[in-house]
């Protein structure tokens, strides 16, 4: 059996280091996306809470991270001054805490290029995190991190991800994304990381079973005429 060289080695290794350690891409403006690409689905909701019961009630509604990006500076304002689940259009994980979601009227799969293929909406501070994406809710794969960086301030980040880089093609239909906090000695409140939502551009999209029933239907009227005649 041939050995691989020295050079091969050290190539694969730096290759393997550079996509493992590789930092999500900070979009701005964030992409405009067509309002099925977002996730629909809590598959997972894990919050961790601190010493002091933290994060709130007000921040530990999952759902909020389903559909359309909808945190702004009024709503911020009014989550700052007035805390509710209705004002606070976010969830927060805590230190350590991960959120599960999925897709079912789009898939995420790779395109091919290095283009973007998939956006998360983090609120807040930047606080660190770890996103990974996969095909069945069991095998996981991690696509990027998000790095805590408290030069960015306080804001609404729209990180983007190419899942081709992590060996991701068009053929593979990917439904789940997980996100999950790693700054452990994160001090804002609420704690951990705050997400907004999470969405796709899919090269394929799934057709509804009620096109399917539809084409089948034209076709078994057109077997009858051809039959009749």
């Amino acid at each position: 059996m041939k050995r691989p060289s020295l050079i091969s080695t050290i190539l694969f290794t730096l290759a393997t280091l550079s996509f493992t350690s590789a930092h999500a891409v900070l979009v701005d403006p964030p992409p405009v996306l067509d309002d099925t690409w977002f996730a629909d689905v809590v598959v997972n909701y894990s919050p961790v809470f601190n010493m002091d019961g933290e994060p709130d009630s007000q921040y530990t509604d999952p759902t909020q991270a389903l559909g359309v990006p909808d945190v702004d500076t009024s709503s911020a304002l009014q989550c700052i001054f007035s805390p509710s689940p209705e004002n606070c259009r976010f969830v927060s994980m805590g230190d350590g805490g991960s959120l599960t979601v999925q897709f079912t009227d789009n898939y995420l799969n790779g395109d091919g290029t290095p283009a973007l293929d998939l956006f998360v909406w983090e609120v807040g501070e930047a606080e660190g995190s770890t996103v990974e994406v996969s095909p069945d809710g069991l095998v996981w794969t991690l696509v990027g991190t998000i790095p805590a960086d408290e030069t960015l301030g306080v804001g609404v980040f729209t990180y983007g991800f190419d899942i081709d880089a992590a060996g991701f093609g068009i053929n593979d239909i990917v439904n789940f994304v997980r996100l999950t906090d790693s700054n452990l000695q994160d001090t804002s409140n609420p704690p951990g990381s705050d997400f907004d939502a999470i969405g796709a551009i899919p090269t394929i999209i799934p057709v509804p079973a009620a096109v399917w029933l539809f084409g089948s239907a034209l076709g078994l009227l057109g077997w009858i005429r051809r039959k009749a005649n």
